[in-house]
């Protein structure tokens, strides 16, 4: 099979005069199936290909800001990694970064390719992706992020029904961790009192927790409890959730009979 297009690679590959041993993003395959031969740099524009998104994306721009910036955060890591293990001479990393954009990116940072300084510069791949991470182009708005991020944590993170606790803990480290990068730190007891309800604990639960725990709070041992406890947590909620669907069909025939 014939290698394809420079142009079209997924990510910066070595010209005839530039020495590499391998691209660290040519075999790169995204999730379900190999890459088609023209994506861009994985993640950056691939979610916007289908009919299905397209057609969410339709009441508004809200969605498509935010899918856009998720989409450039996976990008901005493969070109970061690629910048930090590239045998690239670091005046050209910068131009095949460039030159493997596509489409909106492409455009919005094309004119750098007639700046004489930023050609010749040795730090221009680093250059371009602080250029791309502005608000302006497809960074986050730090402060609204850093909003966001705590209203999840405080209000509308909730652990789901049959959940199991490494899935929401995954979930949930995830927005401490948005949390950490902007520089965003909470009492230990305040984060366990977030977690708590987060879980969803039942008053009772609550109760064999803090006598478990003596009292303590903290997110390290809110969460050894929940792991011990898992089997009996999982078990009251199912309890619950049919002593509810049993409640529900005697009243429907409750009304049935008058």
């Amino acid at each position: 099979m014939t290698e394809p297009d420079a142009a079209n690679r997924p990510v910066p590959e070595e010209d005839d005069n530039l020495a590499e041993d391998a691209d660290p993003w040519r075999d790169y395959q995204a999730p379900g199936g190999e890459a088609p031969a023209n994506q861009p740099p994985p993640g950056f524009k691939s979610s916007f290909n289908d009919d299905e998104t397209n057609a969410r994306l339709d009441d508004g721009s809200e969605m498509l800001t935010t899918m856009m910036m998720e989409a450039f955060r996976d990008y901005e890591i493969r070109a970061k990694l690629w910048l930090a293990t590239t045998k690239v001479r670091p005046q050209a990393r910068g131009p095949l970064l460039l030159k493997n954009l596509s489409s909106t990116p492409f455009d919005d940072l094309k004119h750098l390719a007639r700046d004489s300084s930023w050609m010749q510069s040795s730090t221009n791949g680093e250059e371009l992706l602080q250029q791309m991470s502005t608000k302006e182009l497809y960074g986050e708005d730090e402060r609204e992020e850093m909003i966001n991020t705590l209203a999840k944590v405080t209000y509308t993170l909730r652990r789901q029904r049959n959940e199991g606790h490494k899935a929401f803990f995954a979930r949930w480290e995830l927005q401490i961790r948005k949390l950490n990068e902007h520089k965003v730190v909470l009492p230990a007891e305040y984060l366990g009192f977030l977690l708590i309800n987060a879980l969803q604990l039942s008053q009772s639960d609550i109760k064999l927790l803090m006598n478990y725990n003596q009292g303590k709070l903290t997110p390290k041992v809110v969460k050894e409890w929940t792991r011990v406890n898992e089997a009996d947590l999982a078990w009251r909620s199912y309890e619950t959730a049919n002593s509810k669907k049993a409640n529900a069909v005697m009243h429907l025939d409750e009304l049935r009979s008058f």
